[in-house]
């Protein structure tokens, strides 16, 4: 992947995304009690959508990652379509079910995209992006198993922490492939 490539600046946006969802899903958990109705409900709103976003740069990443430029087109119109439809959709339903389908939507997509690269082409790197989603997927797991290691680091600090591993995984995989 080359330097400012649109591939490289669709996975920055991604990470970026990832950020907002992580700060304000934070921030109305933690703070929900004191922010009142329309603060929690922004909160809410922001994170929901940011969430949708990354699903989509980062599905969005994979494919100019991995796929040849004059055949793109037919991946990304319906990944864009993907996300009008959630963000319509979220925009009249408030259940994290339908943002946790969209994003396992997407990390499918992500990894038969890689995993298909690989095999093709014998990159290894593309293996690193597939272990990535399948540490966040591990981590949903985890919390909706409910698992805590101490009462002061329930099943949602454990998710947070497989997605650090996983966003860590790809940051090194996405460093492989400008290599």
């Amino acid at each position: 992947m080359a330097r400012g490539s649109s591939a490289l600046k669709l996975w920055a946006i991604s990470y970026l995304t990832t950020a907002v969802a992580a700060m304000t899903g934070g921030t109305y958990h933690g703070l929900f009690g004191i922010l009142g109705d329309v603060g929690a409900t922004i909160l809410w709103e922001v994170t929901v959508y940011a969430i949708g976003l990354t699903s989509l740069t980062m599905l969005a990443a994979s494919v100019t990652t991995v796929v040849a430029p004059g055949r793109r087109i037919f991946w990304i119109v319906p990944i864009v379509a993907k996300f009008v439809v959630f963000a319509w959709w979220m925009s009249h339903h408030d259940a994290f079910v339908y943002v946790i389908a969209d994003l396992a939507l997407a990390i499918l997509g992500i990894v038969v995209l890689h995993a298909w690269h690989s095999l093709r082409t014998g990159d290894k790197a593309h293996v690193r992006v597939i272990v990535a989603m399948l540490i966040a997927v591990a981590g949903a797991v985890l919390q909706q198993w409910k698992l805590s290691l101490h009462a002061h680091f329930d099943h949602n600090d454990l998710y947070h922490m497989a997605q650090i591993i996983s966003l860590i995984v790809l940051s090194r995989a996405l460093l492989a492939m400008r290599a």
